[in-house]
This record gives structure tokens, sequence and C-alpha cells, in this order.
């Protein structure tokens, strides 16, 4: 760029090097890190959106800084100072708490999330021992031989959600007993910057005893929503239940206790223990667990199926949605509750699939891990549907048809009363992150394939008659979604299944 190299530059140039095995005098890995540290103080230009100069004032990070830093330090680049920068940005923010929570992630965020290679720069930081030294003078020690085992990266993200909380986190440890961590302190432990790693959620979780039977019902349900998110079922069960069954167990032998959230721990303890074969579980496990899931689950479908019509109107069934507090069933149970609902009566063909799943891995492909539409659905629809006239669709009778629709999800550019009389949304989510669902993949389908419809004249018809009309369609939507599909969409694709039973 004309005004210098910054993060951006820097990174895209190592990586053409890389790409074409080209080695680099010193002379560019100095012009590397100054760039960096240029880009870190906002260089001439404070207002800059280019610099980071607003971090620690709640600024975003700049974009592939993390990719460059660690490109730069996988080849030999001096980032003393960097490190030292990055350390201190890390440390302020995290002691502004909830005001700085935001930038801080999205910091942690950029750099965990660029590069796979990161965690070499990351180890090099010299990010441990500013935070060991910060959490000596606010006297916040009590996690510092857990934390001490851990690896570097993790060892760094614990540090930094320590300084963050400056509490204990409720470890029994060598006789002494320490107080339950605050709110604050669960909440920042379980950000995104944080899911990724395994290791440190494994070994977290045999620590989490007094958490588990002093946490409020909220910070129960969000502790154990994260752990089924990172750890497969059987480290699950191995790490968290086996060693804290009594815990557990009092806790879910008193469902009135939890109120509310009765249904996220729920879905958390049925999805994280799972249904596979050759997993210990506890002896009380299907009777405190099991059968209390099942149930919620045959309310739920029951809700499903009868739609608002069913309930007596939309402001019935939106509210008996939106109580259940969670986005989705999970991943262990979605697929037996969209059978119980009967979405499919047959299997996608596979030449529909291998196009679905293209079309998606090139989209997904090119995004930026640190872009905040990554964490979005993708999907990709096909549909063939007409009239009926006798078991099948003669093709003069084809009323619309698509061989293949990408799709993403795009709630800010949709109306979210459009077509609300026949897919009616709710705002779902787990625990406080409700969200607006009508811009989700599986409505944004349907709405596709709704809008082929009014553009044939027959279609026009057959949807201005009502449900009398309506039967009379019939034919094949086949969806594919890169997301587990969430309550308000089940319940949309239920209302198009009863208005188009055919």
């Amino acid at each position: 760029p004309a005004e210098g190299p910054n993060p951006p530059a820097v990174a895209a140039a190592l990586e053409c090097a890389d790409r074409l095995g080209c080695g680099l005098p010193p002379v560019m890995l100095k012009a590397a890190a100054s760039a960096l540290c240029t880009g870190l103080s906002g260089g001439d230009k404070p207002k800059s959106r280019k610099g980071l100069a607003g971090l620690v004032g709640g600024g975003r990070p700049t974009p592939r800084f993390g990719e460059a830093m660690a490109r730069s330090a996988a080849r030999g680049a001096d980032l003393a100072e960097v490190n030292r920068v990055v350390a201190s940005k890390l440390i302020e923010n995290a002691l502004r708490g909830e005001s700085g929570r935001q930038a801080l992630d999205e910091w942690l965020w950029q750099l965990r999330c660029t590069w796979d290679g990161i965690e070499r720069a990351a180890i090099d930081c010299g990010l441990e021992e500013l935070l060991v030294e910060r959490l000596q003078q606010s006297g916040a020690t009590s996690m510092m031989p857990f934390l001490s085992a851990l690896p570097g990266w993790s060892k760094t993200l614990g540090l930094t959600a320590q300084v963050c909380g400056r509490a204990s986190w409720g470890r029994c440890s060598g006789g002494s007993q320490h107080s339950a961590p605050s709110t604050s302190l669960i909440a920042w432990t379980l950000r995104g910057s944080l899911l990724s790693d395994q290791a440190f959620f494994q070994e977290f979780a045999r620590h989490v005893g007094p958490i588990l039977s002093q946490a409020s019902p909220e910070d129960l349900a969000r502790l154990l929503h994260t752990f089924c998110l990172t750890l497969p079922e059987p480290l699950f069960m191995s790490s968290l239940v086996v060693p804290h069954a009594e815990a557990i167990r009092a806790r879910m032998a008193q469902p009135e206790k939890l109120g509310t959230h009765l249904h996220g721990v729920l879905q958390a303890l049925a999805n994280g223990g799972g249904k596979g074969e050759g997993v210990v579980r506890p002896s009380w496990w299907r009777s405190l667990v099991l059968r209390p899931w099942a149930r919620e689950m045959r309310t739920l479908t029951q809700l499903l199926r009868s739609g608002p019509s069913g309930l007596g109107g939309r402001a019935a069934y939106v509210g008996s949605m939106e109580a259940y507090i969670i986005g989705d069933v999970g991943r262990v149970w979605s697929q037996p509750l969209m059978a119980a609902l009967q979405f499919a009566h047959r299997h996608p063909p596979p030449a529909f699939l291998r196009r679905a799943l293209r079309c998606t891995l090139r989209q997904r492909r090119a995004m930026l891990a640190s872009d905040m539409a990554a964490g979005r659905a993708l999907g990709f629809v096909a549909w063939r549907l007409g009239q009926r006239t006798g078991q099948h669709i003669e093709e003069e009778g084809v009323l619309t048809e698509n061989v293949g629709l990408p799709l993403a999800s795009v709630a800010r550019l949709m109306d979210e009363e459009e077509d609300s009389s026949l897919l009616l949304t709710a705002r779902v989510g787990f625990l406080e992150k409700a969200y607006r669902r009508h811009g989700d993949v599986e409505r944004v389908a349907l709405l596709a394939v709704l809008k082929g419809l009014r553009a044939h004249e027959t279609g026009r018809s057959l949807l201005r008659r009502g449900g009398e009309g309506m039967a009379c369609i019939t034919g094949v939507v086949d969806i594919y979604v890169d997301r587990i599909t969430c309550l308000s969409c089940l319940g949309v694709l239920a209302q198009f299944k009863k208005a188009f039973p055919g």
C-alpha cells in the first residue's frame, strides 16, 4: 500500500512466499516485524481502521494480523516488541471487565483461528510471564497450579481468563477448598476463543466439582453446554460426569430448583452423554437424564406438529417455543426428532448431496475464519413441484423446479413478516443468545420454493385457494444445511409440511 506495509499486506506477501517456497532476506523480515508494530500502534494515522490503536477502547483486530504474526515467527522474525504490545493489550482489555470483553474475544479469535500454525507464534509471545505477573499483583493465584500444567496456548488463554475474572475457579487442591467462581468468570471462560481447545476443557472438567454443586441454574446450563460442544462423548463422560457423578446426580434429582434452565441442562447432558455403545454412564443416567429429556422431546414434537394454528395463534406458539431457552436439541437428537416429525420420506439423491457439499465447501473456503459470517450457516436447496394428477407429476404439470440453489443466512436482508402466515419463526437460542430466525437457511430455502410457485400462473392460483389448493401441490424439496437445525426452523419445516401435505 502507498502508506506503507500493513498486517494484511504482510500476511499476503508471506503467504505467496510460502507457496512459492522462497527464502526471505533479513531486511524483509525486519520490515514485516516493523509493519506489525505499526499495525498495533496505528502508525501516524491513529484514526485509521487498519491499526489496532483503538483495541483497548473497544476497536476490532486488524484482518489477518494473527496470520501475519504466525508466518513471520515461523520464518524467524524478531517479534519481541510485537509480543510485548499484544500481551499488554490482552491484559488491559481483560482488566476492563465486561466493557473490554468483546474486544478481547475478537482479538483472541483472530490469533487462534486465522491460521493453524498460530500456536508456534503464541507460545513464543511471552504472554505467560506477563500474565502471571499481573495475576500475582492482583492476588488471584488460586488456579496457578492447574494452569501451569497446560500446554502453552491453553495456558495463555487460561491465564487471560483468570486475569479477566480475578476470582477462584472453585478448585479443591492440596486439602484447601476455594470458593465457587463468579458468574462473570464462568461466562468469560466459556467464550468462543476457548471452544476449540479440547485439551484445556478436558483438564478443566476434572476440577469443576464445586462449580457443579454451587453454580446457579443458568451457569450450570452454560458450563455443561460448553463441555458438550467441546468434548466427544467418551471424554465428556470420563472427564466430567463420572468424576463428579454425585454432584450432577444431586442437581438432577431436584429438577424444580433448575426452573426454566432445566431444558438447557438436560439438552447438554443428553447430547454430551450421547447414545453410543461402549460409553460408561452412571446407574442413574437413564432415570434422571434420558427419560426426562425424552419427555421434553415428546412435548416439543407435539408443539411443532400443532404449529400456530393448533395452539390458538402466533403469540401462544412463539411464547411456547421461546420458553425452551435452547437453540436446538443438539447434534445427537436432531435426527430422531426430524424422523418423529416425518420430514423425510426418502434419502436425498446422491447427486444432490454431491452438488450441495461441493458448493458449500467452495463457499467456506472463500471465507476468512475470522470473518463474522464464518459462523453462520450455509446451505443448498433443490426442488421439483407440480400439480397432482394421479400419483405422478406429469412433465407439463411441473409448476416450479430448481436443480440447485446455494443459500446463506441473510436475516438483515429479509423482512421478518414475509410469508409469516405460512412460515412463522420464533426468537430462539441458548440462554441469553436468542436471535431472530427469519433469515435462517431452512426458511430462506422454503421462501425460494414459494417464490417459484408464485412465478407460475397455476401455482399462484393454487396458493390463493388456500388449504384446498395447496393440497393439490405435490413434489420434493431437498435441503442441505451445514449447521444443526434450530427449533424455529424445525417449526418452519413442520408448518410447510402441514400446509403442503403432498
